[in-house]
């Protein structure tokens, strides 16, 4: 059973209404770019999402407690983020195969294969597909990538997105333990592209969320642009500073590069 083809269907992008702002960056090396919400469109908290039932559904034992799944989940999630703070981590990520098998082993129920169990529980709470453009992205330029994730998400990118980022330039947060807004990412992604001699200011890193994407990337001094293409992914605030772009579609990217 391919889990990927089997839970996933088509999703469509909501118009966000905002205005696009496309100046021309004649100067760059990399487009960098995040992921969920961005190149893939995500249904995650959508109004009809009831994530206990999913869950009760999947585990489907009569050994289950009355009380609410979710809370020990959440519970669990936020201890293993406490421990990683009392570490001077300011913004922690879970490897999220731990926690499940702590939520296993809290509920005294048999651990299931724990990667095709969690891939399961993201693909029915976290729907995605492809935001519309995708296909349009410049291949001139390396392609880099910064994302909160976790084990699956390279598993999304090859069967919905089999794009050629390059791995040196491709960061996710659980292998680190750390997650955006923080800084690290963007730093570990300016060492890398440092060794190919491309400054920050040469790259253009692409994101849907003002505070998570934007202003982290414009702390380590690439150039930013909000991706606003999808209004339930967006994240805005005019209380931010300003990104150097706003696109409401991925193909605006090719309006940003007149040397493409």
């Amino acid at each position: 059973m391919d889990l990927i083809s089997d839970l996933l269907s088509p999703l469509s992008a909501e118009p966000s209404g905002m205005t696009p702002h496309l100046p021309e960056f004649p100067n760059i090396k990399c487009l960098a770019f995040d992921l969920y919400g961005t190149l893939l469109i995500s249904a995650a908290g959508g109004p009809s999402l009831d994530r206990e039932s999913i869950l009760r559904g999947l585990l489907a034992s009569e050994q289950l407690p009355e009380a609410p799944l979710i809370p020990i989940l959440h519970e669990l999630i936020q201890d293993d983020q406490e421990t990683s703070r009392q570490k001077d981590i300011e913004f922690p990520e879970v490897d999220i195969l731990e926690i499940w098998e702590r939520f296993f082993s809290r509920l005294s129920i048999p651990i299931p294969d724990l990667s095709r169990f969690a891939l399961q529980y993201e693909l029915l709470t976290n729907p995605v597909w492809p935001m519309p453009g995708a296909d349009t992205l410049p291949q001139h330029l390396p392609l880099a990538l910064i994302s909160n994730a976790q084990f699956y998400t390279p598993l999304l990118l090859e069967k919905l997105l089999p794009l050629p980022f390059e791995d040196d330039l491709t960061f996710f947060s659980y292998q680190h333990r750390q997650a955006k807004p923080g800084t690290f990412l963007f730093e570990k992604l300016a060492e890398s592209l440092s060794a190919r001699n491309i400054s920050p200011s040469e790259t253009l890193y692409i994101g849907n969320d003002h505070k998570k994407d934007v202003i982290p990337a414009q702390l380590i001094g690439f150039r930013s642009v909000l991706f606003a293409g999808d209004a339930r992914s967006l994240r805005t605030s005019p209380d931010l500073p300003p990104p150097d772009a706003i696109i409401t579609h991925l193909s605006q990217i090719n309006d940003l590069l007149p040397n493409s």
